[in-house]
């Protein structure tokens, strides 16, 4: 069961890599987008996954 779990996750990294990092750099664009030059106000975000 937990290859079956893994496998899953591991398929989901892979088929949406583009979207997880996307996610990642969400804060700084929106920062850098309003004027913002100071590295305490950008905000960082957790991304829960979940397998299928």
């Amino acid at each position: 069961m937990y290859v079956k779990i893994e496998t899953s996750r591991l398929d989901y990294f892979r088929t949406n890599q583009t979207e997880i990092r996307a996610d990642l750099y969400q804060g700084i664009v929106d920062s850098i987008g309003h004027g913002e030059n100071k590295g305490s106000k950008v905000k960082l975000f957790t991304v829960a996954l979940f397998s299928m």
